[in-house]
């Protein structure tokens, strides 16, 4: 892949703890604001006291009274609340609220759970920093020297004290070794993951998400439905709850694994050649799309499908006597196939009853699940030659022609949502638009289809998991002028 890649500080060897005969390898805790934090050392940081109330708007007053229902201070109450009102729509995790993970089930345990509560607090504290840090640089404001930067600093040690207070009782969930903090500590490292990609600092988050990744693994040959049913019911979970999960760790590292050469699939491959739940379907099983959550589902089967068949034929690319066998471009006609249907499919929702209004969440996540499915269409073309075949993509009147057209859809959704005055989130764990736009900008051979894709990056104020709009921007050679192009 291209050169986007992380440092992976999480491979250092540090401590260990064992939990149902896993290795547990930590990360340096956080002693300072400026410090990374995957933090799996018990210690608090020095707790300087945040004393400012933040307003709390009307619209939220529905989700008003199970923020304030926590134990905790007025500062751990009110930024529980900021996490309930950044994820009220379900925008943490998904384009759409197709997931009860953030909605339901992560607050609900934050009520009954000090680990929990106590990332969610953090959570909040560092959207609101991250938020207020993007405003600033929007606005090219600089902090006051004696206001602004004094409660920034002050919101920074609350968030890292609330971290590592997460920490200290995510050992003790290591040391009862049992089913129920097993699950818990699975849902403070996606919590952990979250904060870490808002920071952001992309090597921590890459430690939790391989600490999350060990766990499962370590645990998922003994399972069978009826223990999932068991560790469901200890924290009032559904089985697809827990399901829900896992799937969510496989997404992050399906989206690292694009972003990162670092990253490797493995959770990817297991679940993929795993049986599954009686009543979740096969990927290849054909069922009708008939509304924006269907559409993430194929979406998010099929893109997984597709980057784990990459990952594992990656060896034989190059090989034209491989790739010309009958059974291999069967193989690779019906993912291509499957994307179109998919593609079709959705675009057919648009203009049912059914159809999202224009303008609204639904609608970006339902156009944006479109773009990605065109993306992973792409990549099966390239699975016999691999993403650096650069002639190969040059030579390609389809892949140009289909480049052209997912940036077109693109600036078509980002006219449509800066006309209706409701941008999308401003931060998702999953790959998205930015990702798109950037292998756009490599792929593409028409200055014109570059230039679209800078202008789309330029007017996003956004961040998806690794994927920050003004990072990537400041990685594009300065060769075309923005420009939006709708057909």
């Amino acid at each position: 892949m291209p050169d986007m890649q992380v440092s992976d500080d999480s491979r250092r060897a540090g401590g260990h703890v064992l939990i149902r005969g896993l290795t547990w390898n930590p990360v340096p805790r956080q002693t300072t604001p400026d410090q990374a934090c995957g933090g799996y050392d018990v210690g608090v940081v020095r707790f300087v006291r945040l004393n400012h109330t933040r307003a709390v708007s009307a619209a939220a007053a529905s989700i008003r009274p199970l923020s304030q229902g926590i134990q905790g201070s007025d500062t751990e109450k009110q930024f529980f609340f900021s996490f309930r009102r950044a994820t009220e729509a379900g925008v943490a995790m998904h384009l759409c609220g197709v997931s009860s993970f953030w909605t339901e089930v992560a607050p609900r345990l934050g009520h009954v759970d000090d680990a929990v509560k106590h990332a969610l607090v953090a959570l909040g504290a560092t959207h609101h920093l991250h938020r207020t840090r993007r405003r600033r640089r929007r606005d090219s404001r600089p902090c006051h020297p004696d206001g602004d930067s004094l409660a920034t600093k002050r919101l920074e040690l609350f968030s890292a004290r609330q971290y590592n207070r997460a920490i200290e009782e995510v050992y003790a969930h290591i040391a009862s070794n049992s089913p129920r903090s097993t699950i818990l500590v699975l849902v403070c490292c996606l919590i952990f993951i979250s904060l870490e990609f808002l920071r952001p600092n992309n090597g921590a988050a890459i430690a939790h998400l391989q600490n999350g990744i060990q766990i499962i693994q370590s645990v998922m040959g003994g399972l069978d439905h009826a223990a999932f049913a068991a560790w469901a019911r200890e924290l009032a979970m559904s089985e697809a709850d827990v399901w829900d999960m896992i799937a969510q760790f496989r997404n992050v590292e399906s989206a690292l694994n694009v972003f990162s050469n670092d990253v490797s699939l493995t959770l990817g491959l297991r679940l993929r050649r795993a049986s599954r739940p009686r009543r979740q379907p096969h990927p290849l099983v054909h069922e009708r799309i008939a509304s924006v959550a269907d559409g993430y589902r194929a979406r998010t089967e099929f893109m997984n499908d597709v980057t784990a068949r990459y990952s594992e034929l990656r060896r034989h690319q190059g090989d034209a006597a491989f790739w010309a066998q009958r059974h291999m471009q069967r193989e690779l006609r019906s993912l291509r196939r499957r994307a179109s249907r998919i593609m079709a499919e959705m675009e057919a929702l648009w203009v049912s009853p059914e159809a999202p209004r224009i303008g609204t969440w639904s609608s970006y996540s339902s156009r944006m699940d479109w773009l990605l499915v065109s993306s992973g269409r792409t990549l099966a073309e390239l699975i016999p030659f691999g993403v650096h075949s650069f002639d190969k993509v040059s030579q390609s009147p389809y892949i140009q022609s289909e480049v052209t057209r997912g940036v077109s859809l693109a600036a078509k959704m980002h006219l449509e949502h800066a006309a209706t005055g409701m941008p999308p989130s401003e931060f998702s764990l999953e790959t998205g638009i930015i990702a798109v736009m950037y292998w756009a900008w490599v792929f593409s051979t028409r200055p014109e289809t570059k230039a679209t894709a800078v202008q789309i990056l330029q007017d996003l104020d956004k961040r998806e998991g690794p994927w920050d709009a003004d990072e990537i921007l400041s990685s594009l050679p300065s060769v075309v002028t923005p420009r939006l192009l709708v057909s």
